[in-house]
C-alpha cells in the first residue's frame, strides 16, 4: 500500500469512528427536535376541523413526574423532620390539552392514636427488647418510633390486628397487601415483645394527645 492509499484508509476509518460516536447524539437531537416540533404544531394549530388529530398528537407528548412523600426516606419518617408531611407519593402524568384535576388523598390520621385496644402486662425489659427489635426490622416501612409515613402507623392497630399480630408477622396473612412474613427472622417471643412495644407507644401518644 502506497502513502496515498494509507492516508485515504486512515481518513476513512477516522470518519467512520466520528460517525459512530456522533450517531447517538444526532439521534437524541433528532427526537428532541421532533417532539418540540410536534408540541409547537399542536399549540399553534387553530383549525377546528382537525381538532381530533391535534388531540391525538397531543396524547403522544407526555411528561411524567414522581412527586410527594415516599421512597426509603419517606417511609423511615425520622421524627426530627417534624410532623408535617407533603402527602402520599404519586406518579403524575401531564399531557398537552389535558384537563384533569389532581385529587389529593387525605394523608395520615386526623387525630392522635386512641388508647390501645389491647392491654399488656409485659415488664419494662420486654418493652425495651420490643423497641430494639422494632428498630432493627420495622421502621423502614412503619417509621421510626412507630410514627409512620405513607404506610400503616402501627400505633393505630385495631384490637383484631394487635391480637393477630403473630399471624400477620410470622404467618404472612397480609402478604397479599404487601406485608411479608418475618418467620425466618423473628420468633413468637420476639413478635410479642414488638407487640408490647407498640401498645406502649400507643399508650404514650394517647396520653400526651399528640401524634408523635
Amino acid at each position: 500500500m502506497n502513502m496515498s492509499a494509507a492516508i485515504l484508509e486512515t481518513t476513512r476509518q477516522g470518519l467512520l469512528l466520528v460517525l459512530l460516536v456522533s450517531l447517538p447524539v444526532v439521534a437524541v437531537a433528532t427526537v428532541s427536535a421532533l417532539l418540540i416540533a410536534i408540541a409547537q404544531a399542536v399549540t399553534q394549530i387553530q383549525d377546528q376541523s382537525i381538532g381530533l388529530s391535534v388531540r391525538l398528537i397531543a396524547v403522544m407528548v407526555t411528561i411524567v413526574v414522581l412527586a410527594g412523600w415516599g421512597g426509603p426516606v419517606g417511609l423511615y419518617n425520622d421524627p426530627s423532620w417534624g410532623p408535617v408531611k407533603p402527602g402520599y407519593g404519586r406518579l403524575l402524568t401531564f399531557v398537552l390539552d389535558g384537563t384533569a384535576t389532581i385529587k389529593g388523598l387525605p394523608f395520615g390520621h386526623k387525630d392522635p392514636p386512641p388508647a390501645p385496644a389491647v392491654t399488656t402486662n409485659a415488664p419494662p425489659q420486654v418493652v425495651r427488647e420490643g423497641k430494639r427489635l422494632y428498630e432493627a426490622n420495622c421502621p423502614f416501612c412503619h417509621g421510626m418510633n412507630a410514627i409512620a409515613g405513607p404506610l400503616p402507623d402501627l400505633r393505630y392497630l385495631s384490637k383484631e390486628k394487635l391480637e393477630g399480630i403473630e399471624d400477620i408477622v410470622l404467618g404472612g396473612s397480609r402478604a397479599a397487601a404487601g406485608m411479608p412474613s418475618f418467620a425466618k427472622i423473628l420468633n413468637k417471643q420476639q413478635v410479642h415483645a414488638i407487640q408490647a412495644y407498640l401498645i406502649s407507644r400507643a399508650r404514650e401518644s394517647a396520653g400526651s394527645g399528640s401524634k408523635q
